[in-house]
């Protein structure tokens, strides 16, 4: 299961750094979008996933992976908030229009559904 979650992973960013120039922050830096793939894989697939099996995972007693399901979790929906903040700045920094794509809609609602879960 670790090899089926970390594949993603890996491919990602070898696209992001191998064939998009990496990753940046500053307003004038073209690249802060691609923290939105990243952060939204490691959030929604890697973590979500790990969260799940945590208790079939970690040899560990009960207490001890239900905090490891916790953090993982936390540590989530901490990725998700960044990927999306990560977009909406992109966005407000090149003056273009938010929520307008399929893509885009069936994201947020992903999003809420999950953090609120």
């Amino acid at each position: 299961v670790e090899i089926a979650l970390t594949i993603p992973v890996i491919m990602m960013l070898w696209w992001v750094f191998g064939y998009l120039d990496g990753v940046g922050w500053s307003s004038d830096n073209k690249n802060k979008f691609n923290w939105h793939p990243i952060a939204m894989i490691l959030g929604m697939f890697f973590l979500f996933g790990n969260a799940v099996i945590a208790f079939r995972l970690f040899p560990f007693n009960l207490k001890i992976n239900k905090w490891i399901h916790a953090v993982l979790h936390l540590l989530a929906v901490a990725l998700i908030i960044f990927g999306l903040v990560a977009v909406f700045e992109y966005h407000a920094d090149w003056g273009m229009n938010n929520l307008y794509t399929l893509h885009s809609w069936i994201g947020i609602v992903t999003s809420v559904g999950y953090i609120t879960w």
